[in-house]
Order: structure tokens, then C-alpha cells, then sequence
């Protein structure tokens, strides 16, 4: 019988080898923290840039916070404490997992794992790179991209609330920059 369209009719030309595609993944996962630490880094750049300006300005001027109404006042310190939430939440979705500098003495003995792999002897590394067959390696590989990507997730779920704050902060700012300008018009 011949294949149908779309089958090659050899089953093993249709699969990637596990490594190959292992390494594709560990490549993707490590762009993913690239990605969200990019991502920290400018949202910690903005709200440093706007948590700067508004200190600045209330600062800058003793009279400037005697002008403003209450509720503006409420407005601008609701705005300062949601950006200080965001660069917060920013600084901690950038630091380094604790898992790659202080690898625990029972985490497995991994052939992949930088934090693992400097715990050893140059001539234990050695050995323990050496002896694994295709399996081992693999096993160790998948653990490794399997803790990378539970990084990234946790990463990812920092930064959505870390965004959210400053999307917070920046509404809350507008709104009340409007409401005191209408205040001001009205009286």
C-alpha cells in the first residue's frame, strides 16, 4: 500500500531527533527570560523616568501641593505607591534565579546545569559529562528546560503585575490631572 499524500511512508524521517529538538526548546526558553528581562528593564527605565518627574515636581516646590485639592493629593500618592509597586515588581522579574548561583546539594547531579556544574571539580565535571549515553543527557537536558521554563512563567506573571501597576499609576495620574484641571475651571 502507498503512503497517502502528506506521509513520507519512512516514520523515522518524520521525527526530529530528541536532541535537536531539545536544544531548539532550551534556546527558546532562554530567549523567553531574555524577552522578560528586557521587558523589566524598560518598564523599570519608565517608571523610574515618571516616579523621578513626579517627586520632582512635589519637591521642587513647596507651594505646588498647597495648590492642589484633596482628592489630587490622593490621586498623586496613589500614583507614586503604584509606580513604587512597579519598579519593585520590575527589580525582582530581573534577578537572577537563586537556583543558578546556590544550586542545592540535592538537585541532581546535571550535566547542563551551570549552577550544578560549578558546585563540581573540573575532573568530576569531567567524568560526569563524559559518562552519560544519549538517554542520561537527554533526561538532563529536558530537567533543565523544564526549570528554565517555570522561571520564565514565574518571570512573565512579575511582569503582567508589574505593568498592570504602572498601567495603574499612569491612568490614575491622567485622571486626576483631568479632574483637577476641570476642578480648577469650575471655581
Amino acid at each position: 500500500m502507498a503512503p497517502s499524500e502528506g506521509e513520507s511512508g519512512n516514520r523515522d524521517t518524520d521525527v526530529i531527533d530528541t536532541r535537536v529538538w531539545l536544544g531548539l526548546l532550551f534556546d527558546h526558553m532562554e530567549n523567553q527570560v531574555h524577552f522578560g528581562d528586557n521587558k523589566a528593564g524598560l518598564l523599570l527605565t519608565a517608571d523610574s523616568i515618571l516616579l523621578a518627574a513626579l517627586t520632582t515636581l512635589v519637591s521642587g516646590n513647596g507651594t505646588f501641593l498647597d495648590t492642589l485639592s484633596i482628592p489630587a493629593r490622593w490621586g498623586l500618592t496613589a500614583t507614586l505607591s503604584f509606580l513604587a509597586i512597579g519598579i519593585i515588581l520590575a527589580l525582582i522579574t530581573i534577578l537572577p534565579n537563586r537556583g543558578n548561583l546556590w544550586a542545592p546539594q540535592s538537585a541532581p547531579r546535571s550535566r547542563v546545569n551551570f549552577a550544578r556544574i560549578a558546585r563540581l571539580k573540573a575532573g568530576e565535571y569531567e567524568l560526569l559529562a563524559l559518562e552519560p549515553n544519549r538517554a542520561e543527557l537527554n533526561r538532563d537536558f529536558a530537567r533543565d528546560i523544564h526549570g528554565k521554563a517555570y522561571w520564565a512563567a514565574r518571570k512573565f506573571r512579575l511582569l503582567y503585575f508589574a505593568i498592570a501597576a504602572t498601567t495603574t499609576a499612569v491612568l490614575i495620574a491622567v485622571s486626576t490631572t483631568v479632574f483637577e484641571v476641570a476642578f480648577r475651571s469650575i471655581n
